[in-house]
C-alpha cells in the first residue's frame, strides 16, 4: 500500500481448517521422510492438500453429514525408481502409520539455508 491512506485489515482463521493442513502437511514431512530414507531412496516430486470444501473439474462424489459433497484427496507424489513400488508403498505407508501411534513430538526449528552442515535435515 503506497499511499498515504491507513487501512484496518482484520483476518479472520477458519481455524479447523487451518489445523486439517497443519495435519496434513506434517503427514506429508513423515511420509516425504521415510520414503527418503533407505531402502527406498524416494524423492518426493510434489504434495496437495485438499479439503472437503474444494470444487475441482474430476471430483469424486462422497456424501457426508451435511448431505452431498465433493472431495478430491490430498497426494505425495514420490519418485519411485525400485522394481517393487507397490511393497515399498505398502511398506512406507505402515512405518507411518507406526510412527503417528507412537506419538512423537515434532520440534520445528530455523536452518540457516548458508549452514554447510545439513546432514541432519529432513524436510
Amino acid at each position: 500500500l503506497h499511499n498515504s491512506k491507513k487501512y484496518k485489515i482484520k483476518q479472520v482463521v477458519d481455524w479447523n481448517r487451518r489445523f486439517d493442513f497443519m495435519t496434513q502437511h506434517s503427514a506429508q514431512h513423515l511420509i516425504s521422510a521415510i520414503a527418503l530414507s533407505a531402502p527406498y531412496n524416494m524423492d518426493t516430486h510434489s504434495f496437495k492438500l485438499s479439503s472437503n470444501e474444494e470444487e475441482e473439474e474430476g471430483e469424486d462424489e462422497a456424501i457426508g453429514k451435511g448431505g452431498s459433497i465433493t472431495t478430491k484427496p490430498s497426494y505425495v507424489d514420490l519418485v519411485c525408481t525400485r522394481a517393487d513400488f507397490v511393497k515399498d508403498v505398502l511398506e512406507i505407508e505402515n512405518l507411518v502409520n507406526e510412527k503417528i501411534q507412537e506419538n512423537l513430538n515434532m520440534t520445528p526449528r530455523y536452518m540457516d539455508p548458508n549452514d554447510d552442515d545439513t546432514s541432519q535435515v529432513r524436510s
